[in-house]
């Protein structure tokens, strides 16, 4: 499986490609650190020419340039991507993001847990559940 994290975080980049080596789940994680970065992933444009779509994306909301809320919505507006699962990982625990989140089409909302354990722990547990419990869509 293929997973984009989008992140701006140098460190919750390393903590998130930490859990996913300790869930032993077969993924290829690629990351990008603003929205127009993620777009332009998805769109196969500049440096991302040679990237296939990913199978799911981790997207932060808190993002410089483009809000993560954004890159949803255009994510989900578009045939080519609408599928593939947008799991929300962000500090934010407001109910309007939450609500807003929903409402433009993620497919699960999750707050990073504050400790360094919990957090990897979390990546883990994402990990394993996206491959091994979830069923995703085949790619067209």
């Amino acid at each position: 499986m293929k997973l984009l994290l989008v992140e701006d975080d140098l460190a919750d980049i390393e903590l998130t490609q930490n859990g996913v080596q300790r869930s032993q789940a077969a993924i290829d994680l690629d990351w990008v650190v603003d929205g127009q970065s993620a777009l332009s992933y998805l769109l196969r444009e500049g440096e991302y020419q040679q990237k296939s779509l990913p199978s799911m994306i981790l997207l932060d909301l808190n993002l410089p340039g483009i809000h993560g809320l954004q890159v949803l919505e255009t994510i989900k507006q578009n045939d080519a991507f609408r599928m593939i699962p947008v799991i929300i990982f962000t500090t934010s625990d407001a109910d309007r993001d939450i609500q807003k989140a929903y409402e433009l089409g993620a497919n699960c909302f999750i707050q990073k847990p504050a400790s360094l354990s919990q957090y990897i722990s979390t990546i883990t547990s994402i990990s394993t559940y996206w491959t091994k419990i979830a069923k995703l869509p085949i790619k067209s």
